[in-house]
């Protein structure tokens, strides 16, 4: 049913007053509109409204991606109301456990003006909604199945209480939402999980002690929170802390189950709360303050660590008693001149190095053998990297704005080599170069022993006047 003419009278009566409701743009007046549609109890009529909406319904989810050509005329965040409500009347929801409403055709405004057509979904466990204008949650209820819930790109939001009426939500993503949320409506949600929170320019804090049954939180705000205020949640396994202030964090200590940590270092006065984490396995900082790793060698237990913003570091000593590190990652370490302080770290798979700019062979890597993936990342002083060479186990290698780096010749050995990145190296062939495309062993080498000629253009004869 493509357009009006294929309807009854009757049909094409009500159209026309939904269209006329819809098509003000007063908020009460659309929902009169919605009502009007519902109210109709007409199958052929909520098919109608259905027919030409696109949308994709994948494993990931539902996703709109257009509204309804019934109402050309009407705004496309109306049409996409009154779509969703005659989706749900003709039953298109009905045993759907996942919903995604990606916005994918909503990108300069959005189309949600109440949640209201959701309540009711019996089956529902996840919810993802993106790009919606909406300031609160009003209308998202009888969920009686949602356990995770996902909201991004939501501009005004700043209430939330709604969703303390969901007591079976387990997980909750608020990202990219920038108004000014208060976290005390979710106080009565005992048993969530996880809670990832990104962008509020505003973000009070004070519930959430309350939420006790957490084991992941993340957020990432402009906020200020209380010393207090991760007191009562010591069932946290991982905590990733990204805000302007950061004074809760010296209670740390309480939290004894923690095993993944990211903070910014700059809000701990003192890094000796971190021995008194005896789960910690993974540990990410940010703007690393200190000249050397001494402050994090009683963290034997890690497993895992990344370090950002190494700019005052001269000196890995430290860093060779984490012998059970598996993962490592060091960045903008400006001042280091040589790498022979991991030479202890037999153990490690994974190496990322970026920002080097003082090191010249990496020959102090040797005993890494057992490494699968090593990425070497602007090290514009780097001449030699032949110290690869019994690191026969590479899976993934990676050296790219490495502009003084003439001989690759060592790559030859790693056999095992699947993925090789070699951006931004002035001395490799071009076709070695492109920053869009990782070769393979046998690709790479390809390239390496019959580079293309360069192409020089014939110069054009001189005009004759």
């Amino acid at each position: 049913m493509a357009d009006t003419g294929q309807l009854t009278k009757e049909q094409r009566k009500n159209v026309a007053a939904i269209r006329k409701l819809i098509g003000s743009g007063v908020q009460s007046d659309v929902q009169q509109g919605i009502a009007l549609l519902r109210v109709a109890n007409d199958p052929v009529l909520w098919t109608g409204l259905t027919e030409g909406v696109r949308y994709t319904n994948e494993a990931s989810g539902f996703a709109f991606q257009d509204g309804c050509p019934l109402l050309k005329n009407v705004k496309r965040d109306y049409q996409i109301q009154v779509a969703l409500w005659a989706m749900r009347s003709a039953g298109k929801f009905d045993g759907q456990q996942q919903l995604r409403f990606s916005g994918y055709a909503w990108k300069i405004g959005n189309s949600f003006i109440d949640l209201s057509a959701l309540a009711g979904l019996a089956e529902l466990c996840r919810l993802s909604i993106d790009y919606c204008d909406m300031h609160d949650l009003e209308g998202l209820s009888d969920l009686p199945a949602l356990q995770s819930l996902s909201l991004n790109f939501w501009q005004n939001l700043n209430k939330i209480d709604a969703l303390s009426r969901i007591p079976s939500l387990r997980s909750l993503e608020l990202c990219n939402c920038y108004g000014e949320l208060e976290l005390r409506g979710l106080a009565s949600l005992r048993d969530l999980e996880t809670l990832r929170i990104r962008g509020p320019k505003t973000l009070h804090c004070a519930g959430l002690e309350d939420l006790v049954g957490l084991r992941t939180l993340s957020v990432e705000a402009g906020t200020t929170l209380s010393a207090s205020a991760l007191q009562g949640l010591s069932g946290l396994t991982s905590l990733s802390w990204k805000c302007k202030d950061g004074a809760a964090l010296d209670r740390l200590s309480s939290l004894t189950n923690l095993q993944s940590l990211e903070i910014n270092v700059c809000h701990l006065q003192d890094l000796d709360v971190l021995q008194a984490l005896p789960n910690l396995k993974s540990l990410s900082l940010v703007d690393w303050p200190m000249t050397d790793f001494r402050a994090l060698s009683g963290l034997t237990g890690l497993t895992s660590l990344s370090v950002n913003g190494c700019r005052p570091l001269v000196s890995l000593d430290g860093l060779s008693a984490l012998t059970g590190l598996q993962s490592l990652e060091l960045r903008n370490c400006e001042q280091v001149t040589h790498v022979d302080g991991l030479s202890a770290l037999t153990g490690l798979q994974s190496l990322e190095l970026s920002g080097w700019e003082q090191v010249t062979h990496v020959d102090g890597l040797s005993s890494l053998t057992g490494l699968q993936s090593l990425s070497l990342y602007n090290w514009p002083s780097l001449t030699s990297i032949e110290g690869l060479a019994p690191l026969v186990e590479l899976r993934s290698l990676s050296f790219c704005i490495c502009p003084r780096l003439a001989n690759v010749d060592v790559v030859a050995r790693l056999t095992a080599l699947t993925k090789i990145s070699s951006y931004s190296n002035p001395s490799l062939p071009a076709e070695l170069q492109r920053s869009d495309t990782a070769f393979t062993y046998a690709k790479f080498m390809e390239h390496l022993n019959n580079p293309r000629p360069v192409e020089v253009p014939t110069p054009k004869s001189p005009k004759v006047w």
